[in-house]
């Protein structure tokens, strides 16, 4: 069994193997946030790793009334904080290192918190936990509970096992066959959207809104530059995922899909729990209650990151 070693820092701190195969540099700053996972010297997680509550809108969202009702959760994602001391460093049983942080929302007035934790687990593995903390307060319903990864490069395909080819959300995902797709990023290139994306990977509605999900990944495996593969693999519960070459908040600040800048990296956003995509009998048709998600009640699911070869 190899041993993870912690490192202390006054502005950065971190966790690695012996064997330097899997590192993790988390910076003190405010907020403070994973800002790094390297793979023997290859950095694939640059810049800061953020728990996020927010899809960008859909034509449903917007028909119901749920992006403004719910729009709270978009500051939330934007300006939440954690500062030094909300940095613990725990010790489990077996003697092996956590490093945890929370974070703050003032925009809900710190009604609610979110804990990610990070720990490297066995050979290779660096396993994650994230937990809602509810509200004893009334807050609207949450869009999701995810967590956002920035890559330092610009990803061309991925693999999974779970439901596809094409989008699903827990309440639209019928369709779609439990199986091991491989795809290419949704949205990938210049040019508002590159021709030789798979025709699933396609926008089919002309304003910018959320593409790419999908449901039931039990893994999701990504393969570097340096040919090394990385798989993000369900503990537990099954989770969702996206892959973008652009992050939910530039997404929500455009209107069409030609106003997409050129993009130079990928981000891998890993979803626990996701409100569903509603309009059943039109754009402006709410979701079912059970695909819905009550901000009062804690919510916690694990996964991790596993360096295959």
């Amino acid at each position: 069994m190899k041993k993870a070693i912690y490192v202390p820092g006054a502005f950065n701190e971190g966790l690695y193997f012996d064997d330097n195969s899997l590192r993790l540099i988390a910076c003190l700053n405010n907020p403070t946030s994973l800002i790094s996972l390297s793979v023997h010297g290859e950095e694939i997680i640059y810049d800061k790793v953020m728990p996020t509550f927010w899809r960008a809108m859909t034509d449903n969202d917007f028909g119901n009334r749920f992006a403004y009702d719910s729009s709270v959760w978009f500051a939330c994602s934007k300006f939440m904080y954690s500062l030094p001391n909300d940095t613990e460093i725990i010790t489990n049983e077996n003697n092996s290192k956590i490093i945890k942080i929370t974070y703050h929302m003032p925009s809900i007035n710190d009604e609610a918190t979110v804990s990610i934790s990070y720990s490297l687990v066995g050979n290779d593995t660096c396993e994650i936990t994230f937990d809602y903390s509810g509200s004893k307060s009334k807050l609207p319903s949450i869009p999701l509970f995810g967590l956002r990864f920035p890559l330092n490069f610009k990803l061309k395909e991925y693999t999974y096992y779970g439901k596809g080819p094409f989008d699903t959300y827990i309440d639209c995902e019928d369709g779609a066959k439990m199986g091991k797709y491989t795809l290419k990023t949704s949205i990938a290139d210049i040019d508002g959207i590159n021709t030789n994306l798979d025709s699933y990977n396609v926008p089919s509605n002309p304003r910018v809104q959320d593409i790419g999900n999908k449901t039931c990944a039990r893994y999701l495996e990504i393969k570097t530059p340096n040919n090394h593969t990385l798989r993000f693999e369900a503990i537990d519960e099954a989770f969702q995922f996206k892959v973008l070459g652009y992050d939910e908040f530039l997404l929500e600040s455009l209107n069409r899909w030609n106003e997409l800048p050129k993009d130079s990296r990928t981000y891998i956003t890993i979803i626990g729990k996701q409100r569903g995509i509603g309009g059943d009998d039109s754009w402006g048709a709410p979701v079912y209650p059970q695909y819905g998600i009550d901000a009062s009640k804690p919510f916690k699911f694990k996964f991790k990151i596993k360096y295959i070869k």
